[in-house]
């Protein structure tokens, strides 16, 4: 991460068990989140509670590994694991980029404003060429 991640060059694509601490770890040495964790998952993480096949604990462990994930306790253990693990899991919906306004930056802006006055005054020949044309016609123009 702190290689080519910081580089910009490269996205690391893990599990999110492998990062959260790394994530808190950096952030308790800088003071910043400098890295994130995107929003979306692509998989599940990779934990597992192993019995005997067939036994009779099974459903019961599988129905407390259930209730422990969707009331909320395991996020709350990995919090208390690694202070800092929640604080830069998503990145944030806002991101400010502030640079100096420069013709460089804008010239884009300009080119669509150039472009569109030439297709406007373009129109405006072509009606008045149409319209005298027109009016020296009939004596009038139809509107």
């Amino acid at each position: 991460m702190e290689t080519v991640v910081r580089a910009a060059t490269h996205v690391i694509l893990d599990l999110d068990l492998n990062y959260i601490n790394l994530l808190a770890k950096s952030l308790s040495l800088t003071g910043r989140c400098d890295f994130y964790l995107s929003r979306s998952v692509y998989a599940v993480s990779p934990m597992a509670m192993v019995t005997q096949k067939n036994s009779l604990f099974l459903p019961r462990i599988n129905k407390l590994s259930y209730t422990l994930v969707e009331s909320g306790l395991y996020e709350k253990w990995m919090k208390y694991s690694e202070p800092n693990a929640s604080m830069c899991k998503n990145p944030p919906r806002i991101i400010t980029v502030t640079t100096i306004l420069s013709l460089t930056n804008l010239w884009g802006m300009f080119a669509v404003l150039g472009y569109g006055f030439t297709v406007a005054v373009v129109v405006l020949l072509m009606e008045l060429v149409c319209g005298g044309a027109r009016w020296r016609q009939k004596g009038q123009v139809d509107t």
